[in-house]
């Protein structure tokens, strides 16, 4: 195992590929689990969000023109030592958890 990990790396492998996503009623669109203001105007329209893995941003595009950079969420900003990655990535693991167990309350919950 590497002594130092870069959790933000990912993003590079990435850099320069597109999601399109629709935009919400509040202006907003979701990339995994962050949702991202986009502007309110644009509801149920399409944007494409564009990686700018250098500048750590999505680039939003509308007709094929960029509108505005959105700077991208979830990101440490540092190296981390093993150790410390690892309890980040249990930290993770049971928020993920607690957040599908939610979900699924909710969905039990509209179905009866």
């Amino acid at each position: 195992m590497p002594d130092r990990i870069d959790p933000d790396r990912w993003l590079r492998a990435i850099d320069g590929k597109r999601f399109k996503r629709r935009v919400k009623h509040n202006g907003s669109v979701s990339v995994d689990k962050h949702e991202y203001y986009v502007k309110k105007q644009l509801r149920g329209r399409y944007v494409v969000l564009q990686v700018d893995a250098s500048q750590q941003q999505f680039l939003v595009w509308l007709d094929g023109k960029p509108i505005k950079p959105i700077k991208v969420k979830g990101l440490y900003g540092e190296v981390l030592g093993f150790a410390d990655y690892l309890a980040l990535l249990c930290q993770e693991a049971v928020s993920d958890w607690r957040r599908w167990q939610h979900k699924r309350r909710r969905l039990m919950r509209s179905t009866n």
